[in-house]
């Protein structure tokens, strides 16, 4: 009886309900949609463990498909609320844009913005 529950309230009441489950970000990192329909960009954070209090920053931008964007964008920017000399440019490195290794004390705060379909494009991160 409480696996029929179970699979009733998973299953919902009504076949025509769209699928609210959230994708997955492919890398492990934070999913954010693009303005206007894009698409979406998954931030991922990484602290080398050789560069101690650095953290690197890596874009990947996909379609509204959750297919790699194509053309991928050619370059990116964060402007972080934490950094007194503002921005940290990203840069292609294989199928992503990832930032050089900057100094970080918390979490990167700021607007990511790139330019997608001749059109500029940014959206607000919070990485921890």
């Amino acid at each position: 009886m409480i696996a029929c529950l179970t699979a009733a309230t998973l299953i919902g009441c009504s076949s025509s309900e769209p699928n609210l489950i959230a994708p997955k970000a492919p890398h492990g990192g934070t999913l954010r949609k693009l303005p206007d329909g894009l698409g979406s960009v998954e931030v991922v954070r990484d602290d080398p463990a050789d560069k101690s209090g650095q953290s690197v920053l890596t874009a990947y931008y996909y379609d509204v498909e959750m297919r790699p964007m194509s053309p991928t964008p050619s370059s990116a920017s964060l402007r972080s609320k934490e950094r007194r000399n503002g921005t940290i440019a990203l840069k292609p490195t294989g199928d992503a844009l990832a930032s050089a290794p900057f100094t970080v004390e918390g979490g990167i705060d700021g607007e990511l913005s790139t330019t997608v379909g001749g059109k500029p494009v940014g959206v607000t991160i919070s990485l921890r």
